[in-house]
């Protein structure tokens, strides 16, 4: 079986390279995928997994319950490291049980603050039932037939001001409900100073909240791709995409920019 009943409101599943993931009973969104297959999302699973290497360094912003951190934690090994972000109080603690559980305390470092354009607070909209759609930029409600969701004020950091001393990041994930724009925007001086050498970004329109957002989105990308020499990728493809391609379609669960000097390679 994928999973068993662990205690404590959680389930217990097995998952790839056999990382061992606890999430919470009552979650409508990415727990019965977890429950009867043990993997969500296994396109980026598999692009996490022909990616990352041995003493690698791999940042993943929105985190929830954390399997792609702690399957990246076994791809890095104890020479690499993980940080892994996750605002949501409820997820962050079972983020921290399975991190233990998978005995990756060495390699991966939990932050319970959300990834931004500013260092301070921002709102947080925690939903009820779809636990790990958590956003702080838009609310569940009338995107989900089941949910509402409570507003919250949660802590907030940019990825400048806590990683600018770690030294090149090989991959970054960004999957924020909406606010993938601010994170870019907080990250723009480890950009610019070729610290990150690829992203992943979920650029779905079901996930942008309004026209502002979709416009700071395409400025973004277009600026990465004109000015620093960026290619896209659709996650399941090796296959460049043009820049009018992506913002044309703007439905990539996964988004893959490439920086010239990455150290990943992404072969036709």
């Amino acid at each position: 079986m994928p999973a068993v009943p662990y205690g404590d409101g959680l389930i217990l599943a097995k998952g790839p390279l056999g990382v061992r993931v606890l999430f919470p009973t009552d979650d409508l969104s990415i727990g019965p995928e977890l429950a009867t297959e043990g993997v969500y999302d296994r396109g980026f699973v598999n692009f996490l997994c022909r990616s990352l290497r041995r003493g690698m360094t791999f940042v993943d912003v929105g985190a929830n319950v954390g399997l792609f951190t702690l399957i990246a934690g076994r791809l890095v090994g104890p020479g690499g490291r993980v940080w892994s972000y996750e605002c949501n109080p409820e997820l962050v603690a079972v983020l921290r049980r399975n991190v233990a559980l998978n005995w990756l305390d060495g390699q991966v470092t939990v932050l319970d603050v959300a990834a931004g354009r500013a260092c301070g607070e921002a709102p947080f909209y925690k939903p009820t039932n779809m636990k790990m759609l958590g956003s702080t930029r838009q609310s569940l409600r009338g995107r989900t037939l089941l949910d509402g969701d409570e507003e919250t004020t949660v802590g907030c950091e940019t990825l400048d001001s806590r990683l600018g001393g770690v030294g090149f990041i090989d991959l970054v994930k960004i999957d924020v409900e909406g606010a993938e724009h601010d994170v870019l925007a907080g990250m723009a001086g480890l950009i610019h100073a070729r610290q990150v050498g690829m992203l992943s970004l979920e650029y779905r329109a079901d996930a942008i909240p309004d026209d502002e957002t979709r416009v700071a989105m395409e400025k973004a990308l277009s600026g990465m791709v004109e000015k620093l020499g960026a290619t896209l990728y659709d996650g399941g493809s090796r296959k460049p995409l043009r820049l009018d391609e992506a913002l044309v379609a703007v439905n990539f669960p996964q988004l893959v920019v490439r920086f010239p000097w990455s150290t990943i390679e992404v072969s036709p």
